[in-house]
């Protein structure tokens, strides 16, 4: 499977896209998008728009979560991509729009 990020795309859509990749690629859940004044599980208060994921694994939740900021979401994704030899699967190709 494999999803283009259309370059013109919103940056909201493009963070969307790579988080419902990972999620379907089993590298996370994709919990949620998040409104500012998200609590995390831990109990911290995010004043921004944030994504949440959650990793595989055992353990507890909030052990496994992590709350994105915007501006950390494509560099998560693509650290993730890259780990796992994959990164041409979140990299935009001219005449692959999904």
């Amino acid at each position: 499977m494999e999803l283009p990020v259309d370059p013109t795309s919103t940056a909201q859509s493009k963070r969307r896209t790579l988080l419902r990749l990972g999620d379907r690629l089993g590298w996370w859940k994709y919990e949620s998008e998040n409104q500012p004044g998200h609590v995390d599980r831990r109990g911290y208060e995010y004043p921004t728009v944030t994504y949440t994921i959650v990793l595989p694994g055992d353990g507890a939740a909030a052990d496994r979560e992590r709350v994105l900021l915007p501006d950390e979401v494509i560099g998560y994704v693509l650290r993730a991509a890259e780990e796992r030899g994959d990164v041409g699967m979140v990299a935009y190709r001219e005449g692959l729009s999904g």
